[in-house]
């Protein structure tokens, strides 16, 4: 290859006199000379300090540091759950997270509500259903709210939040997990006595059929079980989606019911 092409990115190996020396990703071996002489507008080259995501794309680099800073005032609108994914794709080996607030914190753009697709309403052959969470408008079929306004994962999880809640126990959602071992998890509920204690951790299972998923969930549950979390125990609620994916809201709620009797 003897040319270089709109979007390379190349080191500058040497400064001399009236030209820059610079080799390119794409072409490790090749050396090329620019005038150095020239202003800013007329150059043939920008300097790559740092790249967005996007202007990242294709430059098969080996290791990528992500910079994601939040303000005060909350989540950038430009930074979605799909320019996170896109972000995670732009290395082949190693990626660092230069992130501005609690690691945890990170999961959240997993979440629907930070994700671009979900605002689209784009259906040609059905009138979408909206619905607005904080002054922003989704799909009703991308999003799933609880009855108290809370955007929770599925709309399993809708059916266990509005039991709970019906039923006046206390309960998170999602509340980080630290086990002694040390690893982070998030219980879907985490259950509380009304000596304001944990009693219990409910967990519900929706794709069961995905195996990469159900391993995931082993190994949890293996973990929560070597740190003392389990249904054997007592401390531990597992639920499971049917295996058409359906729901028996009458168990859960009878689940609640019992629940309520035991705290």
């Amino acid at each position: 290859m003897d040319y270089v092409a709109n979007g390379e990115i190349g080191l500058v190996n040497k400064i001399e006199d009236d030209s820059h020396r610079l080799s390119f990703s794409s072409q490790p071996d090749g050396i090329y000379y620019f005038p150095s002489k020239i202003t800013d507008n007329e150059s043939d080259l920008e300097l790559a300090y740092a790249l967005t995501v996007h202007k990242a794309q294709g430059s098969g680099f080996e290791t990528t540091i992500l910079v994601i800073n939040e303000s005060a005032d909350g989540v950038p609108a430009f930074i979605s759950r799909e320019m996170i994914y896109t972000a995670l794709t732009r290395q082949a080996k190693k990626i660092y997270i230069l992130y501005n607030k609690e690691p945890s914190e990170i999961k959240k753009y997993s979440d629907a509500l930070f994700s671009n697709l979900a605002l689209r309403l784009t259906n040609l052959f059905d009138i979408p259903i909206i619905r607005k969470y904080k002054d922003r408008i989704y799909s009703n079929k991308l999003i799933h709210i609880t009855r108290s306004g809370e955007p929770v994962r599925s709309k399993s999880e809708v059916i266990i939040y509005n039991e709970l809640d019906n039923a006046k126990i206390p309960f998170k959602y999602e509340k980080l997990l630290i086990l002694p071992n040390g690893k982070p998890y998030s219980p879907d509920f985490t259950i509380y006595g009304k000596d304001g204690t944990i009693k219990k951790y409910w967990e519900h299972l929706g794709m069961l059929s995905d195996s990469e998923y159900s391993r995931k969930q082993e190994i949890k549950f293996a973990d929560y079980a070597e740190n003392g979390i389990s249904v054997t125990i007592g401390n531990l609620i597992i639920t499971k989606d049917e295996s058409n994916r359906s729901i028996d809201s009458s168990k859960i709620a009878d689940i609640v019911k019992s629940l309520k009797e035991d705290i």
